[in-house]
């Protein structure tokens, strides 16, 4: 009997010291790669937004270009993974996609990551719903739980977070220029990243500290 008890808090200790790296997880937020491709600085803008979100709400984030962020480096080190592109004709940008088609679908197993879309357009009608949905069915292939943006936001931003650039009322002459609307946008969802990040690892009681810790941004590319 006594043996048998021995055994099982043996265990029980054991599974413990498996989950601690879960819980120092969940107490600063996770980790969160933002990782996107820019032309004109827009995506950038909007990628620097997001960041800005998930960094105010706790994570330890790395925002990189799809020409520094690699699969085994940043993906695999990352809880979360958001995702930004220019729209290309209805789609995701070339050099985009073909980061994307870097990531091991063989070896890798990414269900218990996060992932989020974003993207920039041009115009309000020029794809940026179907670019988002493609971000979104790349992640599902994966079997990654995809978050979008909150729901009581206004306007709604049901696939992910679009910013068109260049239609009124959000053109504007600034080069790079992202109006405040979808700034917000990008934050917001950055920060929901995290949130459910937390909420993956820990119980609800863990969560608080997602609200109010601060970690800095790791580093700031231009495109």
């Amino acid at each position: 009997m006594a043996q048998a008890c021995a055994r099982g808090i043996a265990a029980m200790i054991a599974h413990l010291l498996k989950l601690l790296p879960l819980f120092a997880a969940s107490a600063r937020g996770g980790k969160v790669l933002v990782a996107y491709y820019s032309e004109g600085n827009h995506t950038l803008a909007l990628a620097r937004a997001v960041a800005g979100g998930a960094s105010a709400a706790g994570a330890e984030v790395r925002l990189l270009s799809v020409s520094e962020a690699t699969f085994s480096r940043d993906v695999l080190w990352a809880d979360a993974v958001i995702v930004g592109t220019p729209v290309h004709n209805a789609n995701i940008a070339a050099p985009m996609k073909a980061w994307l088609d870097t990531w091991d679908y063989q070896h890798a197993h990414l269900s218990t990551k996060v992932g989020a879309p974003f993207c920039t357009g041009g115009h309000l009608y020029g794809g940026i719903e179907s670019t988002l949905r493609s971000l979104t069915a790349f992640f599902q292939i994966f079997a990654m739980r995809v978050v979008t943006a909150e729901q009581d936001f206004q306007p709604r931003f049901p696939f992910g977070v679009g910013a068109t650039t260049g239609d009124p009322p959000f053109d504007s002459n600034a080069p790079g220029h992202v109006d405040s609307l979808f700034l917000d946008a990008g934050r917001l969802l950055g920060g929901r990243v995290v949130r459910e990040v937390v909420l993956a690892v820990a119980p609800p009681a863990m969560t608080a500290h997602a609200a109010t810790a601060n970690a800095p941004v790791q580093k700031l590319l231009v495109a």
